[in-house]
């Protein structure tokens, strides 16, 4: 892990849209075999959410960040708050982790405002 070279790299985007971006890409989703599931972090997962969900959550995901990546994306809270608002509609983790998720959603909204 180079954490300077990924610093820089995230220096060639708008520091909103690097907050958004970062935090976007703590969560992944694996559709097919035994380690299926929505995964935030490395430290939590949730294997019950259905294929329709995962696959919204993916295509979500992989949009979102390539908007923030060209600068396409404006308007960060609002794509950061949607996509918790989603998790929420869904069911998606436990109360422990979506308080975690909002605590850091929150930190990531005071830089944004």
């Amino acid at each position: 892990m180079d954490f300077l070279a990924e610093y820089d790299e995230m220096s060639t985007i708008p520091p909103k849209s690097a907050v958004s971006y970062k935090f976007l890409s703590l969560f992944r989703v694996i559709t097919t075999g035994d380690e299926k599931g929505l995964y935030w972090s490395t430290d939590a997962h949730d294997t019950k959410l259905s294929d329709e969900a995962l696959e919204a959550i993916r295509l979500y995901l992989k949009a979102k960040k390539a908007g923030l990546r060209k600068g396409a994306e404006k308007d960060y809270a609002k794509v950061l708050w949607f996509f918790y608002q989603k998790l929420l509609e869904i069911g998606a983790f436990d109360r422990t982790i979506r308080a975690e998720i909002r605590s850091y959603l929150d930190l990531c909204q005071y830089i944004l405002l």
